[in-house]
């Protein structure tokens, strides 16, 4: 049996069948708007008259529905005011605005800032330096660069920068340092004795 129908027949009769779902589908769930579509087109043919006199009677049927304009045209709001410049009267800020102030340094706080800033970098430089080498070798060469910045020997800083070089030798040193070693490079700081190893 299923030999007597042809490839033809059986693709016609399915397209036949898909497409009678697809129109009835349609026209169920879109029935409504289908049917105002053509009262639409049966309005515009037999009311032509109205669509040439819409601009005059303030009416417009289209697919909203009709609408009517509550003022005429010609009772446009202007969209620009012309104010003089003596009419308009300047009232100054009741309160007074603050100044902006900058915090006021001196050039002697700026060099210090500068010269513990470059000895920071310095420090860095030399743990890298001496890394490598034996302790005493540290002790010296970290002696000399203090010396070179013995302005900051009793300042705020100096317990900063000691732990800067405790913290950056005990990281990248091979050898082991103590804090109170570190203290005593600075110099004048009374405690100039290395300590053994």
């Amino acid at each position: 049996m299923l030999e007597s129908i042809s490839w033809q027949e059986f693709i016609s009769t399915i397209a036949f069948l898909i497409g009678g779902y697809y129109v009835i589908t349609v026209l169920l769930l879109y029935s409504k708007e289908i049917t105002n579509i053509f009262k639409q087109k049966k309005l515009n043919l037999t009311n032509t008259n109205v669509r040439e006199n819409q601009t005059e009677s303030n009416e417009s049927i289209e697919l909203m529905g009709s609408v009517k304009y509550a003022h005429s045209q010609a009772e446009n709001v202007p969209r620009e005011e012309k104010i003089e410049a003596e009419s308009l009267s300047v009232v100054a800020a009741q309160e007074q605005e603050e100044p902006i102030t900058e915090a006021v340094t001196s050039q002697a706080d700026e060099a210090l800032l500068k010269s513990v800033s470059t000895l920071l970098e310095e420090i860095n430089t030399l743990t890298e330096v001496v890394a490598v080498g034996s302790k005493e070798e540290c002790a010296e060469l970290f002696r000399t660069l203090l010396s070179n910045y013995a302005d900051l020997s009793r300042t705020a800083h100096e317990l900063e920068i000691t732990a800067f070089i405790y913290n950056s030798c005990k990281e990248h040193c091979e050898f082991q340092i103590e804090l109170n070693e570190v203290k005593s490079w600075w110099p004048n700081s009374g405690n100039t004795t290395i300590s053994n190893q």
